[in-house]
Parts: C-alpha cells; sequence; structure tokens
C-alpha cells in the first residue's frame, strides 16, 4: 500500500495541468499497480481490532468487503485517469476527493492504529476463509 500512497500524495500535491501531466499519469499508474497488488494480498492482511469488532469470525465477509473496497478505489482510479487523459482539473480533483474517501473509509474498517503508524506488519497471522 506504500505504492497507492506515494502516488496519492504525488496526485494531492499536483496542479493537474498540462505542465504535470506525465508525473500525474505516473501517479495514478502507481496508485492501481498498488491497489491490485493489495487486492491480490487481502487474504493475508490479519484483521484490525475495528474490522474483528464488525466481523467477528466471518471471514469470508471481512474479505470480501476488503476486495470490494479496494475495487470501489480502483474504479475511481481509474475515472481519474480519464480526467487526467482528457485535461479535465475539475473531474481529477474530485476523482482525488473520492480516492481520499475511500482511502478514509478502508483504513478505518480493515487498518489497524499500528498499521497506520509503522506500516503493514510483517508474520501477522493471514486472515483464513
Amino acid at each position: 500500500m506504500k505504492r497507492v500512497e506515494r502516488g496519492f500524495e504525488a496526485l494531492e500535491a499536483s496542479a493537474l495541468d498540462a505542465t504535470t501531466k506525465t508525473k500525474d499519469l505516473e501517479a495514478v499508474q502507481s496508485v492501481q499497480t498498488g491497489l491490485v497488488a493489495a487486492k491480490g494480498m487481502c487474504a493475508t492482511v490479519k484483521m484490525s481490532p475495528a474490522a474483528k469488532a464488525k466481523y467477528g469470525e466471518d471471514t469470508a465477509k471481512y474479505l470480501l468487503d476488503m476486495r470490494t473496497q479496494l475495487i470501489a478505489g480502483l474504479s475511481v482510479s481509474i475515472t481519474l485517469e480519464q480526467a487526467l487523459l482528457a485535461g479535465d482539473q475539475k473531474a481529477a480533483k474530485d476523482a482525488i476527493a473520492k480516492l481520499e474517501h475511500i482511502e478514509h473509509e478502508g483504513h478505518d474498517t480493515f487498518k489497524s492504529d499500528d498499521e497506520e503508524k509503522k506500516g503493514d506488519k510483517k508474520g501477522d497471522k493471514p486472515a483464513s476463509n
């Protein structure tokens, strides 16, 4: 998810205009690549306390919701890329705002406070189906 965060930070700081288009497209590609990778690793993510409270032992629903959340982010990132390609700064800014909302929503549910501070933990027990 660090790749997603780096790309997202670059987009937030960007002017989102013709002078930054190449770098913006690279940043959105980074976001997309990171989201696809994260989607493929859902089963390895240990439940956060918030997720445990919400899902209990229902790891199938937990994994379904996490994957759905990542797909929502990926879908918005494609909308963002289309806006960048069209030179539509307002649509790009709107898409970035939607991505930020999806990010916060996902982190509130799926990421523990320790992970937020330290990054993803290694060696945690993966979620089982």
